[in-house]
């Protein structure tokens, strides 16, 4: 028996019995960076919880873009809307970076709803929260100056690893001096931006002036968290307003706007 999917279990409000239930058929697989989980149309989709890694659910397009409507952070689930309705997945699930995932069959699932009510109230809360998550990202698909592409990008990946609370060195510490750092290469940030690596490397130089993040090979370092906090307000306030503000002032007003008296 797995400790750690017995813990999993029991923090979905599932009873002793349904736990014991679900636990021997509980699936681990592990992925690498830019690996499909499931391809749109999957059949029998199960419920899948992210152990680590990052992964990013897209509607395939006739180019190589990604059309990204969520990213799901470690400790996250996903399919769960697929799931409950026992239809065939409606978007692909890519890894953005190695990624670890348990699997619960989508059968028991459905049998758990029907018959586990703080089971059945806690996924509907969950899909209620990625109601907003996916708002976000189709703000990003409505803005076509890449600048403010990489922008928006980068803010909703971090919004995405503040819910997961990926934060160091402590949630204790001061917010202002927590760090996410994610191990991710950049040719994968750029086509979740949906832009090419030349116009990421241009656009991330405004975030990296200001002191908001480190860019490294294979990784990149996200600091003053408040200020990518300002930085999604702002584009969930006006995101067709923003179309013609440039990326430079639109980083320095969530800098104001952050440290305002």
């Amino acid at each position: 028996m797995s400790i750690h999917s017995y813990n999993l279990l029991k923090d979905l409000g599932l009873s002793q019995a349904a736990v014991l239930r679900i636990l021997p058929t509980v699936n681990e697989q592990v992925y690498q960076p830019e690996q499909v989980i499931y391809r749109r149309a999957t059949e029998d989709l199960p419920w899948t919880h992210i152990a680590s890694g990052l992964v990013c659910a897209y509607l395939p397009s006739e180019s190589t873009d990604m059309e990204p409507f969520c990213v799901h952070p470690q400790g996250d689930w996903f399919g769960e809307t697929d799931v409950v309705r026992n239809s065939p997945s409606t978007c692909e699930y890519v890894c953005l970076t190695d990624v670890r995932l348990k699997q619960i069959p989508g059968t028991l699932v459905r049998a758990a709803l029907n018959s586990e009510a703080q089971f059945e109230h806690l996924v509907l809360q969950l899909m209620a929260a990625r109601h907003q998550r996916v708002l976000n990202f189709t703000t990003l698909s409505r803005i076509h100056t890449s600048e403010l592409r990489v922008i928006l990008g980068l803010t909703l990946l971090v919004n995405s690893l503040q819910a997961a609370e990926l934060v160091s060195p402590s949630p204790m510490a001061p917010f202002a001096d927590q760090t996410l750092e994610l191990p991710i290469k950049q040719s994968i940030l750029a086509s979740l931006c949906g832009v090419s690596r030349s116009a990421l490397s241009i656009a991330l130089r405004h975030p990296i002036d200001a002191g908001l993040c480190k860019a490294h090979y294979g990784r990149i370092v996200f600091m003053q968290l408040p200020i990518w906090e300002k930085l999604l307000v702002l584009f969930r306030s006006s995101p067709v307003g923003l179309a013609n503000t440039s990326a430079s002032r639109l980083v320095q007003q969530a800098v104001e706007f952050a440290y305002a008296v």
